[in-house]
């Protein structure tokens, strides 16, 4: 992932290192396990891995909008979206987190300050095929009857675990309390998940995607 202001890069690092109170890249390096000569490559180039940035901060805890967000303050109202990072979903889909939300990591997306949201890091794959990267999908929560055919949706069930889907629906399909999740494997059959045991519904509204 590329910005276009040459400063970008360098304002992300420097916020970086103040977050994490470092002094020198050769110490930031060694924090998010890289080579010492990657973060001057970042500078020059004007590229940064975002990968290693987000999971350093979900993994302590920092603010990712004291990262990404220059104007940043802590004063600036507008609705926080908690982050669901892989090691967490286990955690999150089976209900543990349910009173300790405010342990997860959190970032502003101007486009769903009106709506509950929720982003969980998962296997790029899911949503464009033949990709091996990670992402984060960032998510609107919503309501079976508001599904549309063709909808990227996360689904959150006790009972039957965590998916990531493509949905296949008709209107009989909500009329009859089932959605369909579609199969990625070679048999390529539609799994029917009763509305009944599903806990949560959220739609992908937009994803970030790593280098």
């Amino acid at each position: 992932m590329q910005e276009n202001n040459a400063q970008i890069a360098k304002n992300i690092i420097n916020r970086l290192k103040q977050n994490l109170k470092v002094q020198t890249d050769t110490r930031l390096s060694e924090i998010l396990n890289i080579k010492p000569n990657t973060i001057s490559s970042w500078k020059k180039r004007n590229t940064l891995d975002y990968s290693k940035i987000i999971e350093k901060c979900i993994e302590l805890n920092i603010d990712l909008n004291q990262i990404f967000n220059e104007n940043n303050s802590n004063s600036t109202p507008g609705k926080l979206t908690p982050i669901v990072s892989k090691d967490m979903i286990y955690q999150y889909t089976s209900g543990k987190l349910k009173n300790s939300m405010d342990i997860l990591p959190t970032m502003k997306f101007p486009s769903l300050e009106n709506k509950e949201s929720i982003a969980f890091q998962i296997d790029k794959s899911f949503i464009e095929i033949n990709s091996a990267k990670d992402c984060f999908a960032i998510c609107e929560k919503i309501t079976p009857s508001e599904i549309k055919d063709g909808n990227f949706v996360v689904i959150i069930s006790n009972k039957l675990g965590f998916f990531v889907t493509k949905i296949a629906c008709t209107s009989s399909d909500v009329k009859e309390s089932v959605i369909l999740i579609k199969d990625k494997s070679p048999f390529n059959k539609d799994i029917p998940v009763s509305i009944k045991d599903i806990d949560e519904l959220w739609k992908v509204h937009g994803m970030i995607s790593f280098m």
